[in-house]
């Protein structure tokens, strides 16, 4: 286990310094997008996936309690 947490640390070191050294931009363009589109959206899905369960399970209760 502790061969696989330095593998890890070290790919993540190597990722950072890559990033640091790019000097066309592209890895910060990349970060950016991440930023600015995925990340926001990431978030604004699981709110909408909460708000969806709730009404969903609300019209599933409204429908079957006469039965109840």
């Amino acid at each position: 286990m502790r061969e696989t947490r330095t593998t890890w640390s070290r790919r993540l070191v190597a990722s950072l310094v890559r990033l640091h050294r790019d000097e066309r931009g592209g890895a910060l363009e990349y970060m950016l997008v991440l930023g600015v589109f995925a990340i926001p959206l990431m978030i604004a899905a699981g709110y909408l996936r909460a708000i969806l369960t709730d009404w969903f399970s609300m019209l599933s209760f409204h429908v079957g309690w006469p039965f109840l």
